[in-house]
């Protein structure tokens, strides 16, 4: 096409005709201009393709996140409950003055387990690499930036900040008053004065305490984990 206007451009030359010579040379700059234009136009919707299926690829990979991590919370949460529940049976027994019996050492071994948060943060790295931007929704990249970088940080940090100090204080008491087996339990040293220890008694109503907001902590994240993978579902299905 430029070769055809080159050719016409220099025969108007040729032929002392300007005026058209100006036409033809304008519109032959215009068509280089719109050439680039639309070159420039198809190279952005190829980066804006790009991305978009970079975008669906991070979010189906953080689905997956979504999933393992609720599984492991909904699974902590059963662990902490049943714990809560068995710390809870000891303190009804130190309640009504009942005697020691071995039947308790089950529990006195549960009521010493630490609650873990572990938790998968890797499709959630992968897109602060690539910058969350790449999530076009603004609603959608919100909430998974606050699910990943308060949410879950919080109820990490705020575990081990309450359990640690006292998990200290409960392992020093279980080393001067119990032994442990690996089929019985956890064995008191002398099962009667256990049973009229008030400062183990304590100990393990904290813990308790602790277990019922760890819960609580728990089945919120659940809860915004869910708005996420709501979100990440409608997103995929556009």
């Amino acid at each position: 096409m430029i070769p055809f206007f080159r050719k016409i451009r220099k025969q108007m030359a040729d032929d002392n005709r300007p005026v058209q010579y100006m036409r033809y040379a304008v519109g032959e700059i215009v068509l280089v201009v719109i050439g680039i234009l639309i070159a420039l136009q198809i190279n952005n919707w190829n980066e804006r393709r790009k991305e978009h299926d970079t975008e669906r690829i991070l979010l189906i990979s953080l689905k997956e996140d979504l999933l393992r991590n609720k599984e492991l919370i909904e699974n902590n949460i059963g662990g902490c409950t049943f714990i809560s529940e068995s710390i809870e049976i000891l303190l009804s027994v130190y309640a009504e003055n009942l005697a020691y019996n071995d039947t308790l050492n089950g529990y006195f071994h549960l009521a010493r387990v630490f609650p873990e948060s572990q938790l998968s943060f890797v499709a959630f790295n992968e897109i602060k690499t690539k910058g969350t931007d790449i999530i076009r929704s603004t609603v959608l990249r919100k909430k998974i930036v606050d699910l990943f970088e308060i949410t879950f940080p919080d109820m990490i940090e705020t575990t081990n900040r309450l359990e640690g100090p006292l998990r200290s204080i409960q392992l020093e008491h279980q080393s001067k008053n119990f032994f442990a087996t690996d089929t019985l339990g956890l064995i008191p040293n002398d099962g009667k004065k256990l049973m009229l220890d008030s400062h183990y008694f304590n100990i393990i109503s904290q813990r308790n305490l602790y277990y019922k907001y760890f819960i609580s902590m728990k089945e919120n994240s659940i809860e915004e984990l869910k708005t996420v993978q709501n979100l990440i579902e409608q997103e995929l299905s556009n």
